[in-house]
């Protein structure tokens, strides 16, 4: 079964980390998805803009300037979401919950 999600993380990040399938959608069927779980439209539509802005990589900077702003190196969006799915996972499996681990 595919889940959606916003379109910029999705193929390359998010589905080899938790090995599952995911197919993006367009900015039109992502903000009906979140009007539909009830944001309200106007931020909807700037939800669905800026993760169209973020899919066309406007986001993308190679220049370091927000390791320099933070002050640390950055975590790769790849690396950020292996972790968080590991940690989901050994929190499941701690939690009781062994059928999600």
């Amino acid at each position: 079964m595919a889940t959606c999600w916003p379109s910029w993380p999705t193929r390359s990040h998010v589905s080899p980390a938790s090995r599952k399938e995911y197919r993006d959608r367009t900015p039109a069927a992502f903000r009906d998805a979140i009007i539909a779980a009830g944001t309200p439209e106007p931020l909807a539509a700037i939800l669905a803009d800026a993760d169209a802005g973020a899919a066309a990589e406007a986001l993308h900077d190679d220049r370091g300037m927000l390791g320099r702003l933070i002050g640390r190196p950055t975590t790769p969006l790849r690396d950020a979401v292996a972790t968080a799915l590991r940690e989901a996972v050994t929190t499941a499996s701690h939690d009781g919950h062994p059928d999600q681990a």
